[in-house]
């Protein structure tokens, strides 16, 4: 599943108030786009 993907599905399980919203989730997913925004800095130097 790509990062855009994910920020989707977590948009409408912010929305589903049925669905209690995790904060182990929001850090995961704050780590996964740290992750990526460093890849894309690594990539953008390396071309």
């Amino acid at each position: 599943m790509n990062l855009y993907e994910e920020i989707l599905k977590l948009k409408t399980e912010i929305r589903n108030h049925q669905n209690p919203f995790s904060a182990g989730k929001f850090q995961n997913l704050k780590d996964t786009i740290r992750f990526e925004e460093k890849e894309i800095k690594i990539l953008k130097l390396n071309y």
